[in-house]
């Protein structure tokens, strides 16, 4: 899968640093859950 853009450009310094932790968490739940599953539907669909 390819790389996220948005991290490497953005970086909000007014977010609490619970605020930035819960991001890393929901990105990696995306990351580790949701991003395969719709991988394989998308190559389903593109069939």
């Amino acid at each position: 899968m390819t790389s996220r853009l948005m991290p490497k450009i953005y970086h909000d310094s007014i977010m609490t640093d619970e605020t930035q932790q819960i991001r890393m968490e929901v990105r990696d739940f995306v990351n580790k859950e949701v991003l395969p599953v719709a991988h394989e539907i998308g190559k389903e669909f593109m069939r």
